[in-house]
């Protein structure tokens, strides 16, 4: 178990080193170093030896690094936990500290190793249980310093053939983006944690593949090796249910943001419901026949009305008729070929379903480049799909004129960005600007230095994005 030490200088230890980080110095400037829970307790992370920071333990030896994380409570009391997975000895770095959308879970996310080092993710729930150590990049190469993460959460009524019957499902997704440390490609995991729980797999994507810039290279824009300069970022959306992204596309240097929004839960369920049907169906019917065809699209159809209780009375028509209107238009090209069929049209009904805003139904339309994304597949208990939906948000050069380690925050809707970077002490500014012939408006310092609270110049320049 990881060890647990209750003591009020701990606590200062950490919260000493979490002050420590400054713009443009070793940790990342929009790591977070600390974080508030609902309850009032406040966390704090210490790196350091493992005999400085437990001077008793004995779990690792004395010298080797370790992530150590500070818990102060309102009533004044502390602990210091070591956080599972860092006690080797492997050089820990923190990337991110955030407690999840639901107020009780804490995150940690770390580079361990030295070189070219991993990344990985430990949890603490509400009841104290650290969850088994993720490994976040599983194998793939993560340049030190470029891991950001966010947090989104959503619920979902799922299960039961009957809307009473059914079952609160409460999702988090934890997006993490980082840069590839050879070829510039950014990669993002989405980390999906049902009711608490990992769901114990995660894809890996390379955004610049995704969502690549428009065209290739324009007069003008940024090289590669420029841009190259800038890392990613990542912040919570404006609602709490999606999250925005920015990354280099290495082929032009354009500066991409997309939104991130997970697909709602009730949708996917729906969806994997019509696919199971379409594939029984199959199975009974002849291929080929116009009859069959329209007895499987009337199978599937009705289905969809069965399963689709939870889905808002509007929507759950116009896809039934979607759904058998493609069924019918496209079907008899894959009549031997039903698996197919049926995956391709579970994904037009999640396509055609997330297009659409909360009540009243209202479509969407984000332009051809919103497309859909399996980001993992509960297997487990019921069979539960997770569904992302992926939209170019902006596209612009990247900033020029910035020197030396620069950091990047995002509007919630990732229409807008602002740039910061820190010359002999000053902090400096720049903001997006779709007037502007560059696209950036004009370089401007920040009224506290690089050697004030880091936490502060960070929650500056993100509220000052956010707000715009």
């Amino acid at each position: 178990m990881p060890r647990t030490r209750s003591a009020a200088a701990p606590a200062a230890v950490a919260f000493a080193a979490a002050f420590a980080v400054s713009v443009g110095a070793a940790a990342p400037a929009t790591a977070a170093t600390r974080a508030l829970a609902p309850s009032g307790d406040v966390f704090a992370i210490a790196e350091g030896p493992y005999g400085e920071l437990f001077p008793d333990g004995r779990e690792t030896r004395a010298e080797h690094p370790v992530l150590a994380v500070a818990v102060v409570r309102p009533d004044g009391s502390s602990d210091l936990l070591l956080v599972p997975g860092t006690a080797g000895a492997e050089v820990e770095r923190l990337s991110s500290l955030l407690i999840g959308p639901d107020g009780e879970t804490l995150h940690v996310l770390w580079q361990s190793g030295a070189g070219s080092p991993s990344l990985r993710l430990a949890s603490r729930g509400a009841d104290g249980a650290w969850a088994e150590v993720v490994d976040v990049s599983r194998g793939v190469a993560v340049l030190p310093g470029s891991p950001r993460a966010a947090a989104t959460r959503d619920s979902a009524e799922i299960g039961g053939e009957e809307p009473e019957a059914g079952v609160r499902m409460r999702r988090n997704v934890l997006h993490v983006v980082w840069l590839e440390e050879a070829g510039g490609r950014t990669i993002y995991a989405p980390l999906v944690i049902e009711d608490g729980a990992y769901i114990g797999d995660h894809p890996l994507f390379a955004l610049d593949e995704l969502a690549p810039a428009a065209g290739g290279a324009e007069t003008g824009a940024a090289a590669p090796a420029e841009g190259a300069a800038l890392g990613p970022a990542i912040e919570p959306g404006d609602d709490g249910a999606a999250a925005v992204a920015a990354f280099i596309d290495p082929a032009n240097g354009r500066l991409v943001t997309v939104e991130l929004r997970m697909v709602s839960g009730e949708l996917s369920e729906v969806a994997n419901r019509v696919h199971d049907e379409i594939v029984d169906l199959a199975a009974t019917l002849e291929p080929g026949s116009p009859d069959s065809l329209r007895s499987l699209a009337g199978g599937a159809r009705a289905e969809l009305l069965a399963a689709g209780g939870r889905l808002r009375p509007a929507l759950l028509q116009l896809l039934a008729g979607e759904l058998e209107a493609y069924i019918l238009r496209e079907g008899s090209d894959w009549a031997f070929q039903p698996e197919a069929m049926a995956e391709r049209t579970r994904g037009v009904l999640v396509e055609i379903g997330s297009g659409f805003d909360h009540a009243p139904i209202r479509r969407v339309y984000a332009g051809e480049r919103a497309q859909m994304i399996g980001v993992g597949r509960h297997l487990e208990g019921p069979a539960r799909s997770h569904d992302l939906r992926l939209r170019v948000a902006a596209e612009r050069t990247p900033p020029p004129e910035t020197r030396g380690p620069t950091s990047l925050f995002l509007s919630g809707d990732g229409e807008d960005a602002l740039v910061a970077w820190e010359v002999d002490g000053v902090v400096h500014f720049r903001e997006s600007d779709r007037g502007a012939e560059s696209g950036w408006g004009p370089v401007r310092a920040l009224g506290v230095t690089a050697g004030d609270d880091p936490s502060l110049i960070v929650e500056l320049l993100r509220d000052r994005v956010r707000s715009r």
